[in-house]
């Protein structure tokens, strides 16, 4: 699965391409929708870049990730969303492409630096926009991304149109275009079961003294949750992914399973856990690897555990993910990673 996920970065929406049912609690971070994975239609300030209007289901909120300066993932971030008669809207800055950061990692190009993003919605619907622009004089690279958003929540369904317009980057003697690139999802909630579909494709072009390689990415995500009680969910995905990669293919195909709880402990403690890892059918073939590329991978080990704790009291949740879920050692020097504060009003 950690193969497929990877490819689905690289593929295209700026959207994550597995969506994530609803939750009217503003309790919200990337510690939150990583501690509870497979889980659709989830309602966070993290998911509202993939479903802008989630913003009309969580409260006027600020909301801070902790995180290192810089453009590496897991980076600081964070913003606002207020209300104002019959609208809401907001601001959130250093919230980067997860498709823009890992096609522009692997060419070493400027990654999107100080991005702002812009959030207005009313009724059902909202919409989002994400600008970067920046330039290194001395180092010779520049770099201008821009992103836009919509989506639309009714009471038993919804779907998001994500378009990254334009992802372009350059240094000394190169150039890269990453875009367009485009993902698209809808969901449909059924009394205790939730259905998804996810679709992403895109395009980018690395030009180096001369030598230009396209690149072509497609990914689609089918997934169901079933909760036969609020707290706790399982269900199963089906993940597709095809590059083209100057002319060389690398596919995948996942089948995930996932159970996971969220449930408050007390009323100023909220526990979450989930485990998620592929069943039977997952492959690799990658004719871009140095291994030969004409014969697949399948079903390697990917069974993840992930945790996290949220703390929450007058309005503030302090949320982490529980790092013994990745180490084991409940006593280990960094016992809550991936920090964030949220405040409600």
């Amino acid at each position: 699965m950690k193969s497929v996920n990877t490819v689905s970065k690289l593929a295209a929406a700026a959207a994550a391409l597995l969506a994530v049912v609803s939750s009217n609690e503003a309790m919200a971070s990337k510690a939150r929708v990583n501690s509870l994975q497979g889980a659709i239609g989830l309602v966070d300030t993290q998911t509202i870049f993939t479903q802008p209007a989630y913003i009309h289901k969580l409260g006027q909120y600020v909301t801070y990730e902790f995180g290192p300066t810089g453009t590496a993932a897991g980076k600081a971030e964070g913003g606002f969303v207020i209300a104002r008669d019959s609208a809401k809207w907001g601001a959130y800055l250093g919230h980067m492409s997860e498709n823009q950061r890992s096609l522009r990692t692997t060419a070493t190009f400027l990654q999107q630096e100080n991005p702002v993003d812009l959030f207005y919605g009313s009724g059902d619907w909202a919409v989002s926009l994400s600008l970067s622009n920046s330039e290194n004089g001395p180092a010779d690279t520049k770099q201008t991304t821009v992103i836009g958003r919509f989506g639309m929540v009714q009471e038993n369904q919804e779907f998001y149109v994500n378009v990254e317009a334009i992802g372009s980057a350059e240094k000394t003697g190169s150039k890269f275009e990453g875009g367009p690139a485009i993902g698209a999802g809808y969901l449909m909630r059924n009394g205790d079961l939730s259905y998804s579909a996810d679709i992403g494709y895109g395009m980018s072009k690395v030009e180096t003294a001369g030598v230009s390689t396209e690149r072509k990415d497609l990914a689609i995500t089918l997934a169901v949750n079933h909760r036969p009680v609020a707290e706790i969910y399982y269900g199963a995905g089906l993940g597709f992914g095809n590059a083209d990669v100057g002319g060389k293919k690398i596919d995948t195909l996942s089948l995930p399973v996932f159970i996971g709880i969220e449930k408050d402990m007390f009323s100023w403690m909220t526990v979450r856990g989930s485990i998620q890892q592929g069943f039977l059918l997952g492959s690799v073939k990658n004719e871009t690897a140095a291994a030969p590329g004409d014969k697949a991978v399948k079903n390697a080990n990917d069974t993840k555990v992930a945790a996290g704790l949220g703390f929450k009291h007058g309005g503030f949740t302090l949320d982490g993910t529980l790092a013994a879920a990745t180490n084991g050692n409940v006593n280990g020097t960094s016992f809550l990673t991936s920090a964030a504060l949220t405040y409600v009003f």
